[in-house]
């Protein structure tokens, strides 16, 4: 019979979850994650179009846009060109780092 502690879970929730909403550098993980999904649908990108391009599951998005999971590395350089940032304006749309501010758009040819 299990009595121990929540072992990652509080009140049935995943220890991801309740991460979720904790502050990092002062930032809301929601507010972090908002200029990422601006950022997609200023482009005209929907959740599920941005996922067929990069090739993951709209789910994944969905997951990055709420903060419960961080885009892996390998993934990035195509979020950033789908994204037409570089990948130092991805990781502040990420991070909410210096200069999170909204990013104007930019052609293809910017991108390097």
């Amino acid at each position: 019979m299990h009595s121990g502690g929540s072992h990652g879970r509080q009140q049935g929730r995943p220890l991801r979850w309740i991460q979720a909403g904790i502050r990092q550098a002062g930032v809301p993980m929601t507010a972090r994650r908002d200029r990422l999904a601006r950022r997609r649908e200023s482009l005209g990108f929907s959740q599920e179009r941005l996922a067929v391009t990069l090739g993951v599951d709209r789910t994944t998005v969905g997951r990055w846009e709420r903060g419960e999971t961080d885009p892996h590395p390998y993934i990035r350089g195509r979020l950033s060109g789908a994204l037409q940032v570089t990948s130092a304006e991805l990781d502040t749309l990420i991070t909410g780092g210096p200069g999170h501010g909204n990013l104007p758009p930019r052609s293809a040819h910017d991108i390097g």
